[in-house]
């Protein structure tokens, strides 16, 4: 036998491995309720993040005003 061989078995024998242990899920199902909407609002708080945070971090102002108002409508969805 050569090295790609062994290699190769215990490839097939780790995944095989972890096929039968590993529980599998799919992409949505630990946030089931995750949708568009919610998805939309994470990015303009993040938008508004990086421009408060690139503004200087402000505490006061239109740019702090956006950033309070986007963050708080997203935490509360």
């Amino acid at each position: 036998m050569d090295e790609n061989n062994i290699y190769d078995g215990i490839v097939k024998v780790l995944n095989d491995c972890a096929k039968q242990t590993v529980p599998m899920h799919t992409t949505q199902f630990y946030k089931f309720w995750w949708n568009q909407e919610l998805e939309c609002l994470k990015h303009k708080s993040i938008d508004a993040h990086t421009m408060w945070k690139h503004a200087g971090k402000p505490r006061m102002g239109q740019i702090f005003a956006r950033y309070k108002t986007t963050k708080m409508l997203y935490k509360n969805a």
